[in-house]
């Protein structure tokens, strides 16, 4: 009969396989397990030898941060800061390899490839940021408004058309009546479908005060995701039906 024998810390190499389709994730895996591993060596560093597409990440100086799903792009590239919209005018557009590659004159890609279930979208900007404005609280906006709709949360959103920025939801968790800039009794709430270009066309004001909002409450969501955002009032919002009454 055999015994047990008390196990004892010892310094291994691990050598590690991975086996996936392409556009499954290997690549993004591996790097956020040697991220995990570099932190537990208490701020080893760690290396990328990219033999496919030329990322050239080793020579790329990368500041120290802590393991997050969101330093690299689910094709290993690492995630670069970019500016879509300045001043109501679009300067900038994100790229993943293939995009990248396809258009030539040198673009790069920015780190933004999405999972393969979201492929077909091409490059997406996650962990989006707005500024902010000069309003201190959305009842300042209610005052700039006068007569309208305060909404607290969207909800149920779907992409009707992905070129003109048309999209459609629900209202949930608190739609109220604006009355005389004051916000007044609560509403049912309301289906809505705008276009997102005219829905920021003409904005009264923004809140000052930058929220940190989930985009993460959907059925089948699973890589984390939020953005930054103020508080907006529009002089656009088309509303298309209503639905189940306050508080439901």
């Amino acid at each position: 009969m055999g015994t047990f024998t008390k196990p004892q810390p010892a310094k291994a190499a691990l050598k590690m396989a991975m086996f996936g389709p392409a556009g499954s994730g290997k690549t993004f895996t591996a790097l956020l397990i040697a991220e995990g591993l570099a932190k537990l060596a208490q701020g080893k560093r760690i290396a990328l030898v990219d033999t496919e597409q030329g990322s050239a990440f080793y020579s790329q100086d990368v500041p120290a941060r802590q393991p997050h799903p969101k330093a690299f792009d689910f094709e290993g590239t690492p995630k670069q800061r970019a500016e879509l919209v300045e001043n109501g005018v679009f300067t900038g557009v994100v790229w993943d390899r293939t995009t990248a590659r396809r258009a030539g004159n040198g673009r790069q890609s920015t780190g933004h490839a999405p999972p393969s279930s979201l492929r077909h979208w091409g490059p997406l900007p996650f962990g989006l940021s707005v500024a902010g404005g000069e309003a201190d609280s959305p009842q300042e906006l209610a005052e700039l408004i006068g007569d309208g709709i305060y909404i607290t949360r969207l909800h149920y959103l779907s992409i009707v058309d992905a070129r003109e920025g048309v999209i459609t939801g629900m209202t949930r968790d608190g739609t109220f009546r604006v009355r005389s800039g004051k916000i007044a009794e609560p509403l049912v709430n309301l289906r809505f479908t705008v276009a997102v270009p005219e829905l920021l066309a003409e904005l009264p004001g923004l809140t000052r005060e930058q929220v940190l909002l989930n985009q993460s409450a959907y059925y089948d969501e699973r890589y984390p995701q939020g953005m930054l955002s103020p508080a907006v009032a529009t002089a656009h919002f088309d509303v298309t039906g209503v639905g189940s009454g306050p508080g439901v």
